[in-house]
């Protein structure tokens, strides 16, 4: 069985009642712990406007669909909260309700974000590791997961700020780490002694990274 997980954020609140885009890593979080581990988890980045089922209706704010950063945003905080596989959804409603111009610009960011986690698939699908290193990142602020790889005699980490406000925190690391290399997005520093990673991640920022340790 697999267990996958939609929250589609983008347009999907009513005045008094947000649905902000760190629900999407308030549900992978819920089905990974809801699982207890023993399941695939593929989760569904919104590819679609809620405009489009929702013709005429007025009360539901900004209808639209996703900007590239967003479908990029919540497809790593799937990922940060633990899939193991996405599917974006979806190609025939895109296909459905937009031509020309509007139509390569939707499906054209839904496949770029596709092709920067293809470029990662190897180290996505390696040894998770994130439990090493749980005792360093109690103090990560609830909206800023992390997860770890071991791949190719490396240690990988994703960090994701699933806000729209900037954020800035410290990972402790259980051994010193070196060589830090950033392979998508920005904003992770190791500190001079060695054993400390510090992020400062713009709003829907994130970083991922490969370090010896």
């Amino acid at each position: 069985e697999i267990i996958g997980a939609d929250a589609y954020p983008i347009g999907n609140a009513l005045p008094g009642h947000p649905f902000p885009i760190e629900n999407v890593l308030k549900y992978a979080r819920t089905a990974r712990e809801c699982s207890y581990g023993l399941y695939p988890l593929w989760h569904v980045p919104q590819a679609f406007s809620w405009g489009w089922f929702r013709k005429g209706r007025k009360d539901f704010i900004d209808m639209r669909y996703p900007t590239r950063e967003e479908i990029r945003q919540m497809t790593w905080q799937y990922i940060a909260g633990g899939a193991n596989g996405i599917i974006s959804y979806s190609y025939s409603t895109i296909r459905k309700n937009t031509k020309g111009d509007e139509f390569e610009k939707a499906w054209g960011d839904t496949c770029d974000v596709a092709h920067e986690v293809k470029k990662m698939e190897d180290v996505l699908l390696s040894d998770d590791v994130t439990e090493d290193f749980a005792e360093g990142c109690k103090a990560l602020p609830k909206y800023l997961p992390v997860r770890f790889y071991r791949h190719e005699g490396r240690v990988w980490m994703l960090a994701v700020n699933a806000t729209r406000e900037p954020m800035k925190s410290m990972i402790n690391t259980p051994s010193p780490c070196r060589n830090l290399r950033t392979v998508l997005g920005g904003g992770a520093t190791v500190l001079p002694d060695g054993r400390s990673i510090e992020l400062d991640l713009p709003p829907m920022g994130y970083a991922f990274v490969s370090f010896m340790h």
